[in-house]
Parts: C-alpha cells; sequence; structure tokens
C-alpha cells in the first residue's frame, strides 16, 4: 500500500533535574520530532557525534537509523509514520531498542539525509528551524486525537492523517530544498558564466573555478543537471558547436576551436557520439530542412 500511514501521535514532557544519557534505539518507521520546549540533542553513534534540537525545531528520523534522543528537561510531540504503509506493524512493535547509551555531551553535528532516487540525489537536513510551529502543532493535534482515543483505523481517519502527514512532509522537504537551492545559487551562477570554448577547461578547472573539492563539485553538478560535470561541459560544447553550425558558415576547423576542442577530427568524434551525426550531416541538414 504506496501511501502515508499514520502509527503514533504523542506529546512527552522529560522533567530531569539533568541531561541523562540517551538509550540508543532504531526505528523501523519514519518520526518527526517537534522540540516544543527546551533544547534538547539527538546522539549518533555510529558518527560519533551530536546534533542540537532546539526549542521551534523539527527532526526527521528515518528508519533504520541508530540514535539516541536525550533525556532532558523538555517537551516534544513525536509523530511515526510510514511513506509506504506497513499496516502489520503496531505501535511500540517500530521501536527497536538496546541495552546501551550515550552520556550527554557537546553538540557538534549537522546530520543530513540522504534520498537517492533514479533521476538524482540530494540531501534533507535532517533538523530545521524556521518552520511556523504553531501550525505544526495544530497539524499534530488530530493525529495526537486519533491516537489517544484508538480511532487510527478507520477510513476517515485514515485519510485525514494521510493528507496531514503529506502536508507536514511536503513542508519539511521543501524547506530543505529552499535553503539547498540559495546554498547553490554560487555554483548555477559560475556554471551559466562559464565560457566553454577554452580547451584547458576540464572538471578539476571547473572545481577550482567553483571552490569545490571533486567529490562534491560532482554531486552538486549532478543534482542541479542529473549530468556529469564531463558530460554537462561536453553537452554545452556540442549546444555551442549546434549554434555555430546552424546559423553561420564557418569551417568546421574553427567551430572546433571555438567549442573547446583542438583537434577537429576529436570534435567530431564527438559530435557524432553525442548527436548521431558527423558535424557535416548535421550543416546540411539544417539547410536542406523547410523553411
Amino acid at each position: 500500500m504506496h501511501s502515508f500511514w499514520i502509527r503514533l501521535a504523542h506529546q512527552h514532557g522529560y522533567h530531569p533535574t539533568k541531561p541523562l544519557p540517551a538509550p540508543i534505539r532504531t526505528l523501523l518507521d519514519h518520526e518527526f520530532i517537534l522540540q516544543i520546549k527546551g533544547d534538547s540533542w539527538i546522539s549518533f553513534p555510529e558518527a560519533e557525534s551530536r546534533a542540537l534540537l532546539p526549542e521551534g525545531s523539527v527532526a526527521l528520523i528515518p528508519p533504520g537509523l541508530r540514535h539516541g534522543q536525550a533525556t532532558t528537561p523538555s517537551h516534544h510531540i513525536a509523530i511515526h509514520f510510514d511513506l509506504v504503509a506497513q499496516p502489520q506493524l503496531f505501535p511500540l512493535d517500530m521501536l527497536l531498542p538496546e541495552d546501551s547509551q550515550t552520556p550527554p555531551g557537546p553538540c557538534e553535528g549537522h546530520p543530513h539525509l540522504r534520498v537517492i532516487s533514479s533521476e538524482s540525489t540530494f540531501k534533507i537536513p535532517m533538523i530545521q528551524g524556521g518552520l511556523d510551529m504553531d501550525r505544526w502543532k495544530q497539524q499534530a493535534l488530530p493525529l495526537m486525537e486519533m491516537y489517544l482515543l484508538g480511532r487510527m483505523a478507520t477510513p476517515a481517519s485514515r485519510l485525514l492523517a494521510s493528507k496531514i502527514l503529506s502536508d507536514l512532509f511536503h513542508e519539511f522537504t521543501h524547506g530543505a530544498e529552499q535553503i539547498e537551492s540559495k546554498q547553490d545559487q554560487p555554483l548555477r551562477e559560475t556554471l551559466q558564466g562559464l565560457d566553454v570554448s577554452s580547451p584547458e577547461l576540464d572538471v578539476a578547472s571547473l572545481c577550482k573555478a567553483c571552490g569545490m573539492g571533486t567529490t562534491r563539485f560532482r554531486e552538486k553538478v549532478k543534482q542541479l543537471t542529473g549530468l556529469s560535470p564531463a558530460r554537462w561541459l561536453e553537452q554545452k560544447r556540442m549546444e555551442k558547436a549546434m549554434t555555430f553550425l546552424k546559423g553561420t558558415s564557418m569551417p568546421i576547423k574553427e567551430i572546433a576551436l571555438s567549442c573547446g576542442y583542438e583537434d577537429p577530427y576529436h570534435f567530431s568524434r564527438v559530435f557524432k557520439r553525442c548527436t548521431g551525426n558527423s558535424p557535416r550531416m548535421a550543416r546540411q541538414r539544417n539547410h536542406n530542412s523547410p523553411r
């Protein structure tokens, strides 16, 4: 069943006199944590790091992640749900606790979720502030009421819960995309302003121009364009070549040089591989096409 599926929604308060060690656990579903009052923290044993969960922020914990949620003087709302329904998984069966604990300590992590699809890979900050917490709390109220009264299984409740969860998940991921978009703007501007005619322009020089390491640069270009940096550069050069072939009578050797290829034969091979035609054939077809 491909739909959002609510499993548990409740509010919980901790009132210890000081922060206590956090029990380690793993989830079989997703969890939204709405930090209503007081700051808290989430530990990640595998990464040996902790991330602050400030008052007024929301965290999204994915299934399969070993983590610990701090026991501090604070108040939060927890919403457990599926992206793809698992109706056979009843409340509290989705929690896999361990006997181990992680002690409180300084917060140093900025965790992200890596979302992989057939088109691209992108990251979502696991903890986000700046959301409309009053709206999030209002959205959570019907979910908590359903759980408290045991009315989560009716068709009307399931439809309402799916709508609420869809809205919240969209808002959470949309906020992340806006943050990511602002961070990517310098890269977009750099790519848009590149002169692809230089033969010296390659992936290494692109990385340097954008001020990024090779791995991160490859990830960001793939995310923005759907292509590897080398294929993106090749595509831009072929687009420029096609413009010259269609709109000018420049010799193919000069077009090759204008598109960053010192060897016209190499240019012709790349052009044919990318377009299915030789440069000469592409020009001839354009001239023979009806005007």
